[in-house]
């Protein structure tokens, strides 16, 4: 089994562990699966009988929840199991639903309302559009929250093949989420320890969104996508080591963004807090020739917040290489960390990473270190003190307030807090950009200025361990 390999900094929310089934930990109010089960249950959709003992030789014909208890694993052969539904199975020990090895179970769609302590693994879950229901939804059940849910290696998608599908196709046909965690509303309040980890998302309109508390969104795979690729709203979240690309334009004026913070359903002027978004990977797209695929206004935005308030972020080691202007930008962000990411743009329209003052509900952003970050345009609309810039590379502009006034530069040099425009515009700093092929090293380059130019005083790399010095600027 794969090893869930990130940490949230601010807080001990998620454990390393030597499987999926270990990601949560009880030091942020959740619980740790164990390795093992006192007894395995076996379904066989094809061969097996409800009125069976679910004995390797008397399998389940289907996912009887009812008869499921504490410690129990349920192991799935091949063929469709429709649509399962785990409702109010409010455990007192976990419970694992995974494949026989080698085995492929298919579900149309999954649901967790009100229940505690689940793994799901393994599973390929597909199915066509059904208004705005998402393939797995997890949520309460008449004041009931789900809590302590383990939703590992899935692989999730609207149908296998997209290729032939027109903008109309797509509204009419693609499944609205992949995975929806709704922990906001009257029945789903305390939604929380919800680990998303290492999914293989396709052709869907949206891919995952998060609304609740304590929460791992950890290496999933987020291809060919509609509308939002990560939606997030909550405390102590964790959203890294993600890989997002191919976004298409669908006509629904949606603007697509790769991970955009949302009100969810919290009232005006929530502060949400204690949020780790790191060593995520965005690409507009990644082949030369994307049908459907939209620019500028109608291009992918980044990672962003432009509703709430948000306090105590670390924004680290990501990459964004995009067509739309906000590329990683930030509105009424506070005490946060922002350091070693790397954004680009992709076309003449301009992507910048931005601190900016007020989202739409919130107060104005302050103490705020933008640090050792990489990027095509460097922007902010306010002057405040405690908001530092320092050590960042530039390729074309830096627009910003300094003692109350707003200045736009253009001209290469090195500006105050070692902020400097590369006389090369970026062309130099990478081991290959090639934009028209779509084709990305975005390791430095050798005497480029991003080698050992960093402020010593710096996250963790994308690998997890400390930075040497010199530091080098951007995510690698």
């Amino acid at each position: 089994m794969p090893v869930i390999r990130d940490r949230l900094l601010l807080a001990p929310l998620f454990a390393l562990a030597a499987s999926p089934a270990n990601a949560l930990v009880g030091a942020a109010g959740c619980e740790q699966p164990p390795t093992s089960a006192s007894t395995t249950i076996y379904v066989d959709p094809v061969k097996g009988s409800d009125a069976s003992d679910g004995s390797l030789s008397s399998p389940w014909k289907s996912i009887q929840v009812h008869r499921i208890r504490s410690d129990y694993k349920v192991l799935l052969y091949s063929g469709d199991y429709g649509a399962v539904k785990i409702d109010n199975a409010r455990l007192s020990g976990f419970a694992t639903i995974a494949p026989v090895p080698g085995q492929t179970p298919v579900f149309s769609t999954l649901e967790l309302l009100g229940s505690t302590r689940w793994v799901v693994q393994g599973v390929k879950i597909q199915a066509q559009a059904n208004g705005y229901s998402p393939l797995v939804s997890v949520a309460g059940n008449n004041g009931s929250p789900s809590a302590n849910i383990v939703l590992d290696h899935i692989n999730a998608s609207s149908a296998d093949d997209v290729s032939a599908w027109s903008q109309a196709d797509w509204l009419a046909k693609g499944r609205y989420f992949a995975v929806n965690v709704d922990g906001g509303d009257a029945n789903s309040s305390g939604v929380n320890c919800i680990a998303i980890t290492d999914w293989t998302i396709k052709n869907v309109r949206w891919g995952i969104g998060v609304t609740g508390n304590n929460i791992l969104v950890n290496h999933n795979t987020i291809n060919n996508f509609g509308d939002d690729a990560i939606d997030y709203a909550g405390n102590n979240l964790v959203l890294s080591h993600n890989t997002i690309t191919n976004s298409l334009y669908l006509g629904d004026s949606n603007h697509n963004d790769a991970m955009q913070g949302q009100i969810g359903h919290g009232i005006a002027g929530t502060v949400y807090a204690n949020i780790k978004i790191d060593s995520n990977v965005v690409i507009d797209k990644n082949v030369s020739i994307l049908p459907l695929a939209g620019i500028g206004e109608n291009g992918l935005q980044g990672i962003d917040a432009f509703d709430e308030d948000w306090n105590n972020l670390i924004i680290t080691n990501n990459v964004v290489v995009t067509n739309a202007t906000h590329g990683l930008s930030f509105y009424s962000i506070h005490n946060s960390l922002i350091a070693n990411n790397t954004v680009l743009a992709t076309t003449a329209n301009g992507t910048w990473l931005g601190v900016f003052g007020l989202s739409h509900e919130g107060r104005k952003s302050d103490h705020v270190t933008v640090r050792n970050n990489i990027i095509s345009n460097l922007a902010n609309d306010f002057y405040d003190p405690t908001i530092t810039f320092d050590h960042n590379l530039v390729g074309v502009m830096i627009a910003w307030w300094v003692t109350g006034q707003a200045q736009w530069l253009k001209a290469p040099g090195t500006y105050p807090g070692q902020n400097v425009i590369d006389p090369n515009g970026l062309s130099t700093t990478f081991l290959r950009l090639d934009i028209p092929n779509a084709s990305y090293d975005l390791h430095p380059a050798a005497r480029s200025l991003a080698i050992g130019t960093g402020n010593p005083i710096a996250p963790a790399g994308i690998d997890g361990q400390p930075r040497t010095h010199p530091v080098n600027l951007g995510a690698y």
